[in-house]
């Protein structure tokens, strides 16, 4: 991966920590509430829309920015990106119209359990926040340019900033007023956007007064970007799906379920987004080259490095699920009844999470390949798969039946994508080598498991942050020691790269 790859993970971890406080200080003033209800289905809800759109732009957006670059020479490349940011922002303003207008319908949409009091709260909420969609639809243009531009520390970073932003809402909202709750979700998505503006500046960028949407490079881009939009979309339209009934389930359920998907998505942002940061364009210039014995090699090589570093967390998390809840929400308003939920609720999220990391890898291969209606295609089953078993799950296991449906599902979108990816690759698709690596990696993940359990089991019963520091350390240590004696390939790498790192450091010291 390289020390660039640990420094993004770095920054990532950093990003979460300021995340996680986030949703501690949301939990600490507000709990499992029909607030925090309102709040969240506020910022998810037109959010998640607009994300999708975005998303595909980012997509989408280097590939073309890239060829105009080659073809047609830097300048023409400045245009197209100016040209793309003031279309999205007319579009933005536009949408965040059209959202005040309809504000309640859409609400009642989503969230069709609320009663008449948090409904008005999540509508005036909404029509204060949604205005953040400019600066949302203006940072997924730029955060693109910029890393084709080898520029990647700074916009990995911008997620401190929004964190900043929405804490100070909180916060405000607790002694003033409810509605500084949307005026953070402004000033968050604000903070973000500004935190770029140096970065700017220094590869050289200026804003030009353009818009031509009729431009042949536009329309190119977006007939890329309509299929990119669908695949991107599954995992925001399954988290709706999810909140949707959660509502109809229990007072809290979609405040149990947020939080869940924050610890959750603590091992897939901290993992998944280094890793297809640095491969995907390997990926793309192997494909470009036609170089598939090679491209094979990397495919393999970046879902073992994924196996490798989720593996731990996610056996570990599901271990101790309860004890980190407890240790980061269990105060204030967050009771007894909201950690049984969250608890429930994230275990079986946990599930789950290799699946999305390995769809993540697979969906990149495809666009490469400019392929990008087999995702699609894909998306479109596991959306459907993912309906049936939340209307089945959720009558059983109420809100954990969710998250396990979430999961099953985002496992069957990897295996479909895996099955389909033989249509790509024009040569021998040995998968014998990262068969046996995955199930070395599993095997000392699993024993790493019953070490914390045995210790679990022999020790006193108390939640604290030394016991949890412990229960850790001895699960990282059974899991090294593991992967270090079945000679795990990537364990090499991993080597490397601290190898690299304290040269690095030493010249430091020497100058």
């Amino acid at each position: 991966m390289g020390i660039t790859g640990i420094v993004l993970i770095i920054i990532q971890a950093v990003s979460m920590i300021f995340g996680f406080i986030r949703e501690l200080t949301l939990s600490n003033y507000y709990g499992i509430s029909s607030i925090s209800d309102a709040f969240l289905i506020v910022s998810n809800l037109p959010f998640s829309i607009f994300y999708i759109i975005s998303s595909a732009i980012s997509i989408s957006f280097i590939p073309t920015y890239n060829k105009i670059k080659k073809i047609k020479g830097s300048k023409e490349a400045e245009n197209f990106t100016s040209n793309i940011v003031n279309i999205i922002f007319v579009f933005a303003i536009i949408f965040s119209i059209l959202i005040i207008i309809f504000s309640k319908p859409i609400v009642k949409i989503f969230a069709v359990g609320f009663d008449d009091q948090t409904l008005n709260l999540a509508v005036y909420l909404l029509r204060i926040s949604v205005f953040s969609l400019v600066f949302v639809g203006i940072v997924g243009v730029f955060v693109p340019y910029l890393n084709s531009n080898k520029e990647f520390i700074i916009p990995a970073m911008i997620g401190l900033p929004f964190n900043i932003g929405i804490i100070g809402g909180i916060i405000l909202s607790s002694y003033i007023s409810v509605y500084f709750l949307g005026a953070g979700t402004i000033v968050g998505y604000a903070l973000q956007f500004l935190a770029l503006i140096p970065c700017l500046i220094k590869v050289g960028y200026s804003h030009k007064r353009i818009i031509r949407p009729n431009d042949s490079t536009i329309k190119q881009m977006l007939v890329l970007s309509i299929p990119i939009t669908i695949g991107v979309s599954a995992e925001q339209i399954n988290y709706i799906i999810d909140r949707t009934i959660a509502s109809t389930l229990q007072v809290g359920g979609i405040s149990a379920l947020n939080y869940a998907v924050r610890l959750n998505g603590f091992a897939q942002n901290l993992i998944v987004y280094p890793v297809t940061t640095l491969f995907y364009p390997i990926i793309a210039e192997l494909v470009v080259n036609k170089n598939y014995n090679n491209l094979n090699k990397i495919i393999h090589k970046s879902l073992s490095v994924i196996t490798l570093l989720m593996v731990p967390i996610i056996i570990g998390g599901f271990i101790l699920s309860k004890e980190i809840i407890s240790i980061l929400f269990l105060r204030g308003a967050f009771d007894e009844n909201a950690l049984i939920m969250t608890e429930g609720a994230l275990k079986f999220y946990m599930i789950g999470t290799a699946g999305i990391a390995y769809r993540e890898v697979y969906s990149r291969v495809f666009y490469s390949f400019n392929d990008t209606i087999t995702p699609v295609k894909n998306m479109i089953i596991t959306v459907f798969i993912n309906i049936i078993l939340n209307l089945t799950l959720s009558k059983v296991l109420g809100i954990s039946g969710l998250a396990f449906a979430t999961s099953i599902s985002s496992i069957i979108a990897a295996g479909l994508l895996k099955k389909d990816l033989k249509i790509h690759l024009r040569c021998s698709n040995d998968s014998r080598n990262l068969l046996i690596n995955q199930i070395k990696i599993i095997f000392a993940g699993l024993l790493m498991g019953v070490g914390i359990i045995l210790y679990q089991y022999l020790r006193t019963p108390e939640n604290n942050i030394q016991q949890l520091i412990i229960q850790i350390s001895i699960g990282a240590l059974i899991f090294s020691f593991m992967v270090l004696i079945l000679r795990v390939e990537e364990l090499e790498d991993v080597k490397n790269i601290l190898y690299r790192m304290k040269n690095k450091i030493s010249k430091y010291r020497d100058v």
